[in-house]
């Protein structure tokens, strides 16, 4: 993955996504840091900070369908270096209010900031699949411009933090001089394929609401990574928002524990970007979400087992004056669950993101972006106003964190019920990590092609996981429900595949082409498959003629027992079984 960076359109865009977050977060956390240490009490601290992300984000749902109009329509090369010129004409704006000292004029320039990032969003995200082509090298390229992202956030949080430390002038030289060095590093991102000049421009917000709705809706698989994304928004907004009033009110520390808690947390998120990267295993895998969010609400809830405030005293605690605290160890405990909180937070968040960005039309992913963005800001929006709700009906931090962590496990079980694909994931990357040895070497022509018809000699639930992990599409099945039992309905309808009868004929051929159409898988078995080849003219088997999507005959067999003391062939003392999956090419 490591040629990734010798790529010549990847570097200088890693290099221009890296420098924007970096700056963004400078100027941010200097204004959270100077806002935060103003004001006279955690209420009001925590009511002033949700005001200032609230501001940054409302952009994102005024303008981001605009956004991604304009970046579909344009070659993307060329927008990503128009909007670093606005960041760096905003910078100079930026550079003069800290000059100034004029917080009202400095939460406009935040405004300007989040409607910069609006317009570079969907640019950001689209040129990737359109870059990459296969899934191994998306992947890697979305974790490692997530991993970036993170760590300028964490280097950009620190240096905002000691720079107004330092003085507001400080602050004012560097947001202009990084702004510059990105839109230096624009320059060198070279063309892309030309955008879409049919796409239209619509400032019509009725007519963009219906853009919103028809991209967003494709298929299920985009619908819910927007929906999990913007979710997460909500739940890191509110941890990043919130951490200079927890330490402030809850530690009872110095400002300069902010920046503590901000780099074990940013910091965590690149590790977490990194350690995806390599779980993935070459591959777009969602079994690490379910993962993901169980060890965000496992953390988030450990905080409010933690008696607060943890340092006492008259006075906030001076960093220096830590190891001499005589609480050390619930600091450190605090610090834990922040990173761990960031770690999951990454395994839960790159897969979505890479989900939404593979199975998403290329000729409007940056309106799926721009679709993104903007749910996303109803969503941070939604978690400023949760905030001050919850401080005005008198709880505290640590109780608005512990609720984000009891509601996200509400949020996953609502997922795993609505689309199973990630539960039997989850149970499949388990199995095969660490009980069966999956042998799936007749599977890459299935894995190449944009859909598939595969038959078998029978619906088990566990066959059609396997099938859809390792071919990593949705599958659908061919089949009736009638004479089934009660249990059986419930069983086959909560896995990962929808059950359709074929009752009328063009009706259920026409869905199953659908299927087919949004590159997933349509499994039958062989009496049903009979029945499509017996006749004359079957609208789905002229359709895989007329598209080239093969017809697979899927088989499975065991191979018993492999055991070997030097492979990975063992975990603690079972033995991995070996299977074999095959899937031969079936004319018709």
């Amino acid at each position: 993955m490591h040629s990734l960076f010798r790529h010549k359109t990847f570097r200088p865009f890693f290099l221009t996504q890296f420098l924007g977050a970096f700056n963004d977060n400078v100027f941010k956390n200097a204004l959270v840091i100077f806002i935060t240490y103003q004001a006279v009490n955690e209420v009001e601290a925590g009511k002033i900070t949700g005001l200032a992300g609230a501001l940054f984000i409302a952009p994102y749902i005024f303008f981001s369908m605009l956004a991604g109009q304009l970046s579909d329509r344009y070659e993307k090369a060329g927008f990503i270096k128009q909007t670093k010129v606005a960041e760096l004409i905003i910078m100079l704006f930026g550079a003069l209010g800290f000059w100034l000292g004029n917080v009202n004029f400095l939460l406009f320039i935040l405004f300007l900031m989040g409607t910069q990032s609006t317009f570079f969003g969907p640019a950001k995200y689209s040129i990737l699949p359109q870059v990459f082509k296969n899934d191994e090298e998306l992947v890697g390229a979305t974790s490692y411009v997530e991993m970036g992202t993170f760590f300028a956030i964490l280097i950009g949080t620190i240096g905002g933090g000691v720079l107004i430390g330092m003085g507001s002038e400080y602050v004012s030289m560097a947001v202009v001089f990084f702004a510059f060095l990105g839109w230096f590093a624009s320059v060198k991102i070279p063309k892309t394929d030309s955008g879409d000049p049919t796409v239209k421009i619509s400032l019509n917000p009725l007519q963009q609401a219906k853009s919103i709705y028809t991209v967003t809706m494709q298929n299920k698989s985009v619908f819910v990574s927007i929906l999990l994304v913007s979710w997460f928004w909500f739940f890191g907004a509110i941890f990043l928002q919130q951490i200079a009033v927890f330490v402030r009110h809850m530690v009872f520390a110095d400002k300069a524990f902010v920046t503590v808690f901000l780099s074990a947390f940013t910091l965590s998120l690149s590790f977490g970007s990194f350690a995806c990267n390599f779980l993935s295993n070459k591959k777009i895998e969602l079994a690490l979400i379910p993962i993901g969010a169980l060890g965000m609400s496992l953390f988030a809830f450990d905080l409010s087992f933690i008696s607060y405030p943890i340092f006492g005293g008259d006075e906030p605690l001076l960093l220096s004056n830590l190891f001499g605290s005589g609480a050390l160890f619930p600091f450190a405990r605090c610090v834990f669950d922040f990173f761990s909180i960031g770690f999951f937070g990454s395994l839960y968040i790159v897969p979505l993101y890479a989900m939404m960005q593979r199975r998403s039309d290329i000729s409007n992913c940056s309106q799926v972006i721009a679709s993104n963005n903007i749910i996303n800001s109803v969503f941070m929006i939604a978690s400023s106003i949760y905030t001050i709700v919850f401080y005005s009906l008198g709880y505290n931090t640590t109780q608005l964190l512990a609720s984000v962590g009891i509601l996200n496990l509400f949020v996953l079980v609502a997922v795993l019920l609505y689309m199973p694909e990630f539960w039997h994931r989850f149970y499949i990357f388990i199995q095969s990590k660490f009980f069966v040895e999956y042998d799936t070497r007749s599977f890459k022509k299935g894995m190449q092609s944009k859909g598939a018809v595969i038959v078998g000699k029978k619906e088990s639930i566990f066959d059609l996981m396997a099938l859809s992990y390792f071919l990593n599409k949705p599958i659908k099945v061919f089949e009736s429900l009638k004479n089934k039992s009660l249990i059986e309905r419930t069983v086959k309808i909560m896995t990962c595949y929808t059950i359709f009868k074929r009752q009328q004929k063009k009706i259920n051929d026409k869905k199953i082409i659908t299927h087919l159409n949004k590159n997933e898988l349509v499994y039958m078995n062989e009496s049903a498959f009979q029945q499509l080849a017996d006749e004359k003219q079957s609208e789905v088997l002229t359709y895989c003629k007329e598209n080239k999507i093969p017809v697979f005959f899927f088989t499975r067999k065991h191979l018993g027992v492999e055991f070997s003391r030097n492979s990975r062939k063992v975990f603690f003392f079972i033995k991995k079984r070996t299977l074999t999956l095959s899937l031969d090419s079936l004319p018709f």
